[in-house]
């Protein structure tokens, strides 16, 4: 007699291992090997949010309605776009980020972008607008 928790797993399995081998064939397919060639990285555009992200440190979490004093914290860029701009350049490819921050001084972090090697020409300084800042 045939255990069938034994042909359930190896039928899982075998669904499982097809999924992976399609997926990958469809990723190399769309995107290409994994590898990327220095003298002809692959080009891509990231557009969307680009933001500030504070993170301070405090003492103590607040047990109701007090204030705590940061004692330390930073400041990064950030926002999806920006993250996923930084990562491909890592990565080995040419990325150009399209997207918006205000002409305050939170907009710095264009300089670290510009250092790893992310074109940001795109990034349109919006006059009076204040670049957006998220606190963790």
């Amino acid at each position: 007699m045939i255990d069938r928790s034994c042909v359930i797993l190896n039928f899982v399995r075998f669904v499982w291992i097809t999924a992976a081998e399609h997926l990958g064939n469809l990723h190399r397919r769309i995107i290409g090997e994994m590898t990327i060639k220095k003298n002809n990285p692959k080009k891509f555009i990231s557009l969307g949010a680009c933001v500030v992200d504070t993170i301070l440190k405090v003492p103590m979490l607040s047990t109701g309605d007090e204030k705590i004093m940061a004692k330390d914290g930073t400041i990064i860029g950030a926002g999806m776009a920006v993250a996923a701009a930084a990562t491909t350049v890592s990565l080995g490819g040419s990325v150009k980020l399209w997207g918006r921050i205000g002409d305050d001084t939170r907009g710095f972090f264009l300089k670290d972008l510009l250092s790893l090697g992310v074109d940001t020409s795109s990034i349109r300084r919006v006059p009076g607008a204040r670049t957006p800042c998220l606190q963790s």
